[in-house]
């Protein structure tokens, strides 16, 4: 269901206690920010990066998105994309969440595997890397399949089952999505499902969807350019009600024990957004009408690109013309011999681009953990053990220079002859601290008085 997100929240106990425990809760959300706007994906001769409006062999997108709140970055995550030479993602890094895909001979997609680390509810704060999986099963050479099959925390848990109909000329007419769920409390079957029939223009573009999951209709509409790109969407529940959706709370860690409570969510969603695109096909203004809560959002974007068509950073802007997103790309594009054959030999290495982006994270992980006052006093009281007859006194005053470099001043009384027994003088002294990130070593210097 493209730009609503029906989010099932499960936290499942695994071979911890021999039985397995799933927290259900069912809600829609709306996303309204522009980077959020996928296309409705076209039914016939599309690829990844078309869907993604990316030009030429691209190979490897590293994409970093920053909020912006008074003139500043804040909150970044980085998202990196790897295509094969089909133009269909290999892989999604997302933080600690990886998606890989895998295809088979004739390049249709079999296996989508989503890995995450979550924290188990032992005793002790722990991860484990969970796993969940979509199968994709083809009738015969047809190039689209007739079933999916999702699977959750391993490959023998069967989660969910999605049936495909399609019509002669190969459109998708309607998906029934059931999904197997027990009730925690009393293990009853509860099983859901979604039936979500698909209107097309006739041109490879899906223009009307709706979707029914319980008591609750929800239409998507879609204005299609010449391009095949959304220009309008308009998501509108047909039937406005007040559903109840049960939600557990895990109270006793030690027992397990749950408890049951409701809540009460209205459906009447009345939302119509609108497009604006420049020549090379971006979004550059987008205008939400929520009819239901009578507001309305607007944000602008402004693109920098590279020799290929594609942009390499994004502005994003508010109704205020206030820069409130920033987002950069770094693209890699699979090369191309003096005959101009492209050479697809980084679809299944490393990259140079991958290379040097994984050193660029070694080092941002060591100056997290280096530069920073604790460890640099840490050292310093680590050194000052070489030097016996100096006694520190109070709290040294520690100053960051640039790069690397750290002074500390500090008073400290010096025994002349020896501790204890030397004669006692108090003495300011100031050293620096530079370190090497590199060699993960530094060097310790005396700037104002003696150390010896």
């Amino acid at each position: 269901m493209n730009n609503i997100i029906i989010e099932i929240v499960k936290c499942k106990i695994m071979k911890l206690i021999n039985r397995e425990t799933i927290f259900l809760c069912s809600f829609f959300i709306v996303l309204y920010l522009i980077s959020s706007c996928e296309q409705v994906k076209p039914l016939k001769n599309t690829t990844d990066c078309d869907n993604m409006n990316l030009k030429s062999n691209v190979c490897l997108v590293i994409r970093e998105n920053f909020d912006v709140q008074d003139g500043k970055e804040t909150n970044s995550n980085t998202i990196i994309l790897k295509f094969n030479h089909l133009k269909n993602l290999l892989k999604k890094i997302k933080g600690k969440e990886i998606t890989s895909y895998s295809y088979d001979d004739s390049g249709r997609l079999i296996v989508e595997k989503h890995s995450k680390d979550i924290i188990t509810l032992s005793g002790e704060t722990d991860f484990i890397n969970l796993s969940d999986y979509k199968k994709y099963y083809y009738k015969g050479d047809n190039v689209f399949p007739f079933k999916i099959e999702e699977y959750y925390g391993n490959e023998n848990n069967l989660n969910a089952t999605t049936f495909i109909e399609r019509d002669k000329y190969n459109y998708k007419t309607k998906t029934i999505k059931v999904e197997y769920k027990r009730e925690p409390i009393s293990n009853e079957a509860i099983n859901d499902t979604t039936i979500i029939s698909f209107k097309n223009n006739g041109n490879n573009i899906y223009t009307e969807i709706e979707i029914k999951q319980g008591k609750r209709i929800l239409l998507e509409k879609y204005q299609i350019n010449k391009h095949g790109q959304i220009t309008s969407k308009h998501i509108k529940d047909l039937n406005v009600i007040v559903d109840t959706i049960p939600t557990y709370i895990l109270e006793d860690i030690k027992t397990w024990q749950q408890k049951k409570s409701y809540n009460y969510v209205k459906y009447d969603d009345n939302l119509l957004t609108t497009y604006e695109r420049n020549e090379s096909g971006d979004i550059v203004h987008t205008l939400e009408t929520d009819s239901t809560e009578n507001k309305q959002h607007e944000t602008y974007a402004q693109y920098i690109y590279d020799e290929r068509g594609n942009w390499i950073k994004r502005k994003i802007f508010n109704s205020l013309h206030e820069l409130i997103a920033i987002a950069t790309r770094r693209i890699e594009y699979y090369p191309q011999n003096e005959n101009g054959e492209i050479d697809f030999s980084f679809e299944y290495e490393t990259t140079p681009l991958e290379k040097a982006f994984e050193r660029e994270q070694k080092f941002k992980q060591k100056k997290e953990l280096y530069l920073n006052d604790n460890f640099v006093l840490q050292q310093f009281y680590e050194k000052m053990k070489e030097y016996p007859d100096y006694k520190v006194i109070g709290n040294p005053k520690i100053t960051y220079n640039e790069g690397c470099t750290y002074n500390i001043n500090f008073n400290a009384t010096h025994y002349l002859g020896g501790y204890p027994n030397g004669y006692p003088s108090k003495e300011n002294i100031t050293v620096q601290i530079v370190l090497d990130l590199e060699t993960e070593t530094y060097t310790f210097t005396a700037i104002k008085g003696q150390l010896y």
